[in-house]
């Protein structure tokens, strides 16, 4: 891990490893680079732009796969990707930033919604909860 971020600082000498709590690290950072992790999601519902890495390798271990609307999250599968992916992070008019940051809260909520009753009774039963309600 410590050779991939200093790989990473190479690209960017603002890059920074924190062990502090993830709320405290959200507050300072700018923006927050993520892979398979929860955190991602944490972060844009704090309101930080969130830049997905692509490392995944052999098994695809992303929590946002199937999840809605990943367009409003930059994917990077190389460090050239991830450099180019701040870079234009960094160049964003404020109206910009805001259209990205609100795109990703929006996806964060949908995925930390609280679960659909209907959803789960189908998964239990076959049948909707209103068809269960109803007989």
């Amino acid at each position: 891990q410590s050779g991939s971020i200093n790989r990473l600082r190479r690209l960017c000498s603002e890059l920074r490893e924190d062990s502090a709590p993830l709320k405290d690290q959200l507050h300072e950072c700018d923006v927050a680079v993520m892979s398979a992790t929860s955190a991602g999601i944490e972060a844009m519902l704090s309101g930080r732009p969130v830049v997905s890495l692509d490392l995944h390798g052999l098994i695809n271990l992303d929590p946002l796969e199937g999840k809605g609307d990943l367009s409003v999250i930059p994917r990077c599968s190389s460090p050239r990707d991830l450099k180019e992916a701040l870079d234009r992070i960094r160049m964003m008019d404020d109206a910009e930033y805001a259209s990205l940051v609100q795109g990703q809260i929006n996806l964060a909520r949908e995925i930390f919604a609280p679960p659909d009753p209907n959803r789960i009774a189908t998964l239990f039963t076959g049948t909707s909860r209103e068809s269960v309600l109803a007989a």
